[in-house]
């Protein structure tokens, strides 16, 4: 897994990671999580270990599973949003 530092410098999880860290907390096996959101085990050891990617709706499953925002699942934040991402402006 790779792990990246953000602009501060500070350690970064993958979204594999993430998953993981979920996973062990909720203290659900691969097989378990799998069965929550439609996928095999198989999957989730690839999604873990940084072989593939989940995708949108996965992702949206994985966050129910483990009650958080995607923001937080895949490790968004302020501080780290795309530059290339137009900010939000307030409505009046």
């Amino acid at each position: 897994m790779s792990s990246m530092k953000d602009k501060k410098g500070e350690i970064q999880m993958s979204i594999g990671e993430r998953i993981l860290a979920n996973r062990k907390r909720l203290k659900l096996s691969q097989e378990e999580l799998s069965e929550k959101i439609g996928t095999s085990r198989q999957i989730i050891s690839a999604w873990e270990n940084g072989v593939f990617t989940p995708s949108t709706q996965s992702l949206i499953k994985l966050a129910r599973v483990f009650e958080c925002s995607l923001d937080e699942l895949i490790g968004s934040n302020m501080e780290n949003e795309d530059p290339m991402v137009a900010p939000r402006q307030e409505e009046e």
